[in-house]
């Protein structure tokens, strides 16, 4: 199944300087601040490829369109399976958060509606750990919102 996205000069960059978010899409081609690997190079994708190797490639989360939404825990950024970015090391393939410079992987992407998102919803989580007034945490731990 996965032989379909074979390394062919047709389905990558030649040089990992820039990132091709999809051919159907106007090429938006950033310059390459994050690190990758040297032998790593950035691949072109359709929307139907792109959507098989979103779900082959995250096990976390269903995607059941290129435009569902995750947000990077890492970096607080909401993005579309369009923007994700899918590049090759060897004949792996690697997906990585959008943004310049955050080193995120599927791992660290969550739903929209992921309940801890809200600052609120974030803050009562760490009342229910703690002695209730949101003050301490589990084990007397502070909050980490908290200074």
């Amino acid at each position: 199944m996965l032989g379909v996205f074979a390394r062919t000069p047709e389905s990558y960059s030649p040089s990992a300087s820039e990132f091709f978010l999809g051919d159907d899409q106007r090429a938006a081609q950033l310059p390459v601040f994050l690190t990758l690997l040297e032998n790593a190079a950035v691949m072109r994708t359709n929307l139907a490829d792109r959507l098989v190797i979103l779900q082959a490639y995250d096990h976390f989360r269903d995607w059941r369109a290129v435009d569902d939404e995750r947000v990077c825990m890492l970096c607080d950024r909401k993005f579309t399976g369009h923007e994700v970015l899918i590049s090759t090391v060897g004949e792996e393939l690697e997906l990585h958060c959008p943004t310049l410079n955050c080193k995120s992987g599927v791992h660290q992407w969550v739903y929209p509606s992921y309940p801890l998102l809200s600052e609120t919803t974030y803050e009562d989580w760490w009342h229910a750990l703690g002695s209730g007034d949101g003050a301490e945490g589990a084990n007397g731990a502070s909050c980490p919102g908290q200074i």
